[in-house]
Parts: structure tokens; C-alpha cells; sequence
């Protein structure tokens, strides 16, 4: 009962649903006579009755095990567009996590009290809204997409005010008084604009979310050319000054910053920060990196760098009038290429190449268009290469709706296989032109490909033992339309309404123009499985959390405070194993010192040889700021204690199969390592979830 556009009115609803079950119940004769039993329920109560009903008789219940994805509700309508529909909106929800994160961690290491709580409580509340199933796919009106985003501006704000109540209580030393930072964390550096790193003197808090060391690259909007780093121990730490990838004109009275400032934050401990103190360096600049203005493909060395191919940044075009089945066309959740050119299109005309290389870095910066451009981003000492795209607004000026993407070329054989993530945990292998449990269709090649891809995109060659993987800022859809091949949509900008109840086209504009967008893709290639050293799925999965989960920096003017403060601190007093993330830390109740505590083995089952191992976590003594009183282990969300939890059997083929371990003793294919003496036992893909009671030191 109940859809997306009726039933508005509950009471009117309930009454006639009354009157359906009283109509079955005294009206028998109209059923002949058969016991039609209606009433209110609900899902588990219906999944409560089929078991009670099948299990004793042995009815066994096929298993699935892909998803449903992609999905159509009639022909050429895949709903695979909102998987990249409003891409700002779904960086901004990921941008926010990562602040939700942080500041839970550090509401962790306090005693609590309401007050205190505020800030995190908001942003908790707006981080729920986002994921409701028109907000994060970005299939709701304008409006109410403006909206949400004013809701988790404000709850960001909060949060940050939290944040900076309690970063400089961790950053005092035994002689100084707190001291007053006012820290701010630059969330508009993605246009450039930081009004504390512009100034000529500053100091920067980079905070570790990741439960063991990590070390980042800080980029930071500058206006002076001529800047020096000072590290936690006085040293000059290398930096390099380099232009911003857009002068973002529509923004001169914000005041965009044209140069970027990048240096290395080595070693940042688990769960703790490091301090940087950059001020103008008086001395003659040395810093100038080598500009090669003429077209240079290549950066990097021989172990570790990239060629490139001036025609990469490809475009997608789409047209429609949604006047019948054949003519729909792409919208907030449709995603269909003209039927008469359903190939992407790339530019035209060249591309402008700028090559920079630098002691820390190398960049080759790509302008396609004047609304297209890249940045291929090789930083020192990594394994990965960096695509930072910006993209928009898209030209539609010849009123066709246009999708972009971007697309990676390999050799590849992968036999028309693929891989994505689901939900950034286990990987789904995907099949082109096929579906494991009914016939496909091949109405539309393109969009009936697509999948959803939250976190990262994998090709595997078995026979070369090779893996090319593709990690994304934000969800998105992908493919591989051909073997070998992977690509990304990044942005979408549509004239037409796909007539699917949101009423208005996706044409999002911004500052009286079409909406600009900006991410990263992080591209790694390597052997699927070695023999020592980690294999390419732990690669990814590493760069993973570091992206997904950053390092983030907070700023502050007051230069005047650096001797009277910590340099370094740390929430963990040693590190988790390499295949383990704390996955939450926050205060549970502000009544008593109750923390919750999930943690998470974050690979599967023979991604790696050594790092897939069951891995063990010794709680005793592990938190810097607070010592472990009591301990109980809860169900994944906290609502209940494992050992009050019970779940249904279910027969699959002629045996029975359990997807719980009760403690009641009775037989089950899974086991579950006893919880003693704080020490946690960890297999593949496991997630454990506790409540902490806690003393703080």
C-alpha cells in the first residue's frame, strides 16, 4: 500500500484499509468460503510466518548472492543515471562524512556532557537525511536539493564549532592555558578559496582519522609564491607552489587564490595530529619547478610514472521527448545515450598541454574546453596517479543534454568482465550484456551496462595476473563497454524530465550559470596476487581509506601561539594491524562515559595473501585519553547485546544454512571467536561492534 506520489493522507488511508480487512472477515461467501486471513504487518512478521511455515518441511529457498542491479521499469528505462546525478551533492555528503568521522573521534577523548555534543548530534541528523533515497541519488527538485545542502552547511558548522573546542584542548602543554586557535578547515579549497592559508603566515593541524600512521599530501589554496614550511620539530619540510587548476573567475569577488601550496604531513599517528607552521621565507624563493610549456605526455620515472594520451576527457551526448518507450530520454534517474549515436563523442580540437615537474610532484595540466579541464597528478613515493577533473558548465548551447565521462584505456584481457564495490566493502564481478538470473536484453548497450560504483571500479586479466583498478571521490556510475576498458561519468547536464515524478529537468545552475564540478580518480595497475609485498586489492583498499577517510586540515592565523603548543599527538597508544580500521568511535550516551566502538577487517576472503589472515586487536591499554572499564559486545547497529540477539534458519539446497551465531549452543556454519580479556578476533569482512564503559585519564 503506498507509493511515492499518493496516499498523503493517513487517516483516509487507514479507514479504507479497515474497511478491506473487515470486508474479508464478514464476507467469507465471496471467497467461497475460504479462510482469507487479512491484516497489518510487517516485513519481519512476514518473514517470521514464510519460515515458520517452509523451514519444518524442508523448503529450500534459492540463494542469491549479486544484487539487482542495473535496474529498468520498462523498455529503454535503466534507472543507472542517478548513480552520477547532482555529482556536488554526493562529494559534499562524502566531504561531510569525513568531518562526522573526526569529530566523533575527538568527542571520544572527553568526558561528556551535552553541551559538548551538540555540534556532532546535528551533523549526525543531517548525514541521516542525506541518505534518503532522493537526496544522495540526486533525484529530487531543485529546491529541495538547495535545501539539503543548507541543512548540512549548518550541521557542518556546528560540528566544526565542536571541533574547535576541543582540537586545541588536546594541543596545550602543562604551562600554557588553552589556547584560542579559532581553527577553520577550508571547505571551499576546491575553488580555491581559504581566507586563513591566503594570508602570509599560518598554522596547520592535520588530524589522522585512520587507526594507524598515515602520511598526506596537504593542499592548500596560497597567494604568495614565496612560502616556507616549518614541521613539528622546527625543520624545513620541501613544499612545492604550484598554479591552481582554474583561475575560477566567477568567484573574483571571493578572492580565489591562483597558486596552491603542497607538502608532505609524514607519519601522522593513528587517531592523532601533526602541527605545520608556514610563514613567508625572506630568502631569495628556490622553489620554481621546472615548466615545460610544449606537449609533454610523460611524468614520472621508470618504476613509478605515467604516459598519456592527449585525447583522453571524453564526452557523452544525449537527447529525448519521453513521448513514448523509444523516445525516453536521460533525466535525474534515466541515464540513455541517443539511440542514434550511442558512442561517446571526445573533443574535437586539441588539447592544450602545460607539463610541471617538481621535487614533490608531478602535474600535467589538460584544458580540453574552455568547461573541461584535468590535472594528471603524480606525487613522489606513491602508487597511485591522480586525475583531478573540472568539469562544467557543460555546453548546451546546441540544446542537446550532454553526460561526461571519463574513460581509461588498457590491453587488458578481461572477457567482458568487471568488477565494482558494493557499498565500498565486498567486490560484485559484472558481466557485460549478461544477468545471472534471467535473460538480458540489449535495448540499450550503454546504460544497460552501467553500475553503481561507490568506491572503486577493478579489471583483472588472469592470465597476465595483472589488475587495473579506477577509486572515485563520490559514487558514480561506471562501466566497461569493451574489454579492457573502464569509464566513469563525472557530470550531467540534461534539458528534458526522464518522467519519473521529479518534474523538471537536471540543468543545475550555479552563480547564473551551469553547475561546475570537480574530483579526483585515483588510478592503480598491478599484479593481482604476489608472492611477498601486498597485492594490488590491498593497494586499493589502502588508498581507499586514505581517500575516503582523509587526513584533514584545519588552519588557523594565530602564528603567535606556535611555541606555547603540542606539536604532535596521538589517540591510539599503538597501531591496529594493517587490515583492521577502527570504523567508529563516538560518545554513545552524554549521561555516562559510554563509548561505541566498531571495528572492521577490511578485506575479503583471499585478496591477499598474507593481509586476508584473521587478525586479532588488544583493546587493553589502546586509547590514549581513556581506559576501558566494561565491555559488551552489540549487534552491528548497537541497538542490542549479541547475546539477546537470535536470527531465523533457512534451508538452502538439502542442508540447512544459519547467517547468525546465536549462543544458545545450537549447530551453525559460522563461527564466532569467544570475546575474553579485550582482546578482539577479526576474519575477513567482519565487522564487530561494543559498547565502551570508559574512565578518562
Amino acid at each position: 500500500m503506498g507509493d511515492d506520489f499518493n496516499y498523503q493522507d493517513a487517516l483516509t488511508n487507514f479507514k479504507n484499509m479497515d474497511k478491506i480487512v473487515k470486508g474479508f472477515k464478514d464476507f467469507p461467501q465471496y471467497f467461497e468460503n475460504k479462510l482469507i486471513n487479512v491484516f497489518y504487518s510487517t516485513p519481519s512478521c512476514y518473514v517470521k510466518a514464510v519460515n515458520e511455515n517452509a523451514t519444518p518441511k524442508g523448503v529450500a529457498f534459492p540463494l542469491k548472492t549479486d544484487d539487482f542491479f542495473p535496474y529498468a521499469s520498462d523498455p529503454h528505462t535503466y534507472w543507472t543515471g542517478y548513480y552520477t546525478s547532482r555529482p556536488t551533492s554526493k562529494r559534499f555528503e562524502r566531504q561531510a562524512n569525513n568531518i562526522l568521522q573526526v569529530t566523533k573521534q575527538l568527542a571520544s577523548f572527553f568526558k561528556q556532557s551535552e553541551n559538548k555534543l551538540n555540534g556532532l548530534r546535528k551533523l549526525q541528523e543531517a548525514m541521516g537525511i542525506m541518505q534518503h533515497h532522493d537526496a544522495i541519488t540526486g533525484t529530487e527538485k531543485q529546491h529541495v536539493a538547495d535545501d539539503y545542502h543548507r541543512i548540512l552547511t549548518k550541521a557542518i558548522q556546528g560540528s566544526l564549532h565542536t571541533v574547535n573546542n576541543l582540537l586545541p584542548l588536546l594541543l596545550i602543554t602543562e604551562s600554557s592555558e588553552v589556547p584560542i586557535l579559532n581553527l577553520q578547515h577550508c571547505l571551499l579549497a576546491n575553488v580555491s578559496i581559504c581566507e586563513v592559508s591566503q594570508l602570509n603566515e599560518f598554522i596547520a593541524v592535520v588530524y589522522n582519522p585512520l587507526s594507524r600512521p598515515v602520511s598526506h599530501y596537504v593542499r592548500l589554496p596560497v597567494q604568495s609564491p614565496n612560502l616556507q614550511v616549518e614541521g613539528p620539530n622546527g625543520e624545513v619540510v620541501p613544499s612545492e607552489i604550484l598554479p591552481s587548476i582554474d583561475l575560477f573567475s566567477h568567484l573574483s569577488a571571493d578572492n580565489p587564490a591562483p597558486l596552491e601550496l603542497v607538502f608532505l604531513a609524514d607519519d601522522i599517528p593513528a587517531l592523532g595530529a601533526k602541527l605545520y607552521k608556514v610563514a613567508i621565507n625572506n630568502k631569495k624563493a628556490t622553489r620554481s619547478p621546472l615548466i615545460q610549456r610544449n606537449s609533454v605526455f610523460s611524468i614520472g620515472d621508470s618504476m613509478n610514472g605515467v604516459d598519456l594520451d592527449p585525447s583522453t576527457g571524453l564526452l557523452q551526448s544525449s537527447r529525448g521527448s519521453n513521448l513514448g518507450f523509444d523516445s525516453r530520454a536521460s533525466g535525474a534517474y534515466i541515464f540513455r545515450p541517443h539511440p542514434d549515436h550511442p558512442e561517446a563523442k571526445s573533443f574535437d580540437r586539441t588539447i592544450n598541454i602545460t607539463t610541471y615537474i617538481g621535487d614533490l610532484v608531478d602535474e600535467i595540466h589538460q584544458t580540453f574546453s574552455t568547461w573541461a579541464t584535468q590535472v594528471i597528478r603524480l606525487y613522489k613515493n606513491t602508487n597511485y596517479v591522480e586525475f583531478d577533473w573540472l568539469v562544467g558548465p557543460i555546453d548546451v548551447d546546441d540544446l542537446n543534454g550532454r553526460e561526461v565521462i571519463s574513460r581509461f584505456s588498457t590491453n587488458l584481457n578481461t572477457d567482458d568482465i568487471f568488477y565494482t564495490d558494493s557499498n565500498g566493502r565486498e567486490m560484485i564481478q559484472r558481466r557485460r550484456d549478461h544477468r545471472n538470473t534471467y535473460t538480458y536484453t540489449s535495448e540499450e548497450k550503454v546504460s544497460g551496462n552501467y553500475y553503481p560504483v561507490t568506491s572503486k571500479i577493478v579489471l583483472k586479466d588472469p592470465r597476465q595476473n595483472l589488475e587495473f583498478a579506477v577509486l572515485n571521490d563520490r559514487a558514480q556510475g561506471g562501466s566497461s563497454l569493451t574489454s579492457g576498458q573502464v569509464e566513469l561519468m563525472v557530470h550531467r547536464r540534461l534539458l528534458n524530465d526522464d518522467a519519473f515524478g521529479v518534474g523538471e529537468a537536471l540543468n543545475e545552475m550555479q552563480y547564473g550559470m551551469g553547475l561546475i564540478a570537480r574530483g579526483q580518480h585515483y588510478v592503480t595497475f598491478g599484479p593481482s596476487s604476489v608472492s611477498y609485498g601486498k597485492s594490488s586489492a590491498a593497494i586499493q583498499r589502502d588508498i581507499a581509506q586514505q581517500k575516503l577517510l582523509a587526513p584533514l586540515t584545519f588552519v588557523s592565523s594565530a602564528t603567535d601561539l606556535w611555541i606555547y603548543l603540542k606539536k604532535e599527538f596521538a589517540g591510539l597508544t599503538r597501531n591496529l594491524p594493517d587490515n583492521v580500521q577502527l570504523l567508529t568511535l563516538e560518545p554513545w550516551r552524554s549521561s555516562d562515559n559510554t563509548l561505541l566502538l566498531r571495528l572492521e577487517h577490511v578485506l575479503e576472503k583471499d585478496e591477499d595473501h598474507t593481509l586476508s589472515m584473521n587478525a586479532t586487536v588488544d583493546l587493553n591499554g589502546l586509547f590514549t585519553y581513556f581506559d576501558i572499564v566494561s565491555i559488551q559486545e552489540m549487534t552491528l547497529d548497537g541497538n542490542q547485546p549479541l547475546h539477546e540477539s537470535e536470527r531465523l534458519e533457512w534451508v538452502v539446497g538439502n542442508e540447512f544454512k544459519y547467517y547468525y551465531v546465536s549462543p544458545t549452543g545450537r549447530k551453525t556454519n559460522y563461527t564466532q571467536a569467544p570475546f575474553k580479556y579485550n582482546m578482539v578476533d577479526l576474519s575477513p569482512m567482519q565487522i564487530r561492534t561494543f559498547l565502551l564503559t570508559v574512565t578518562y585519564v
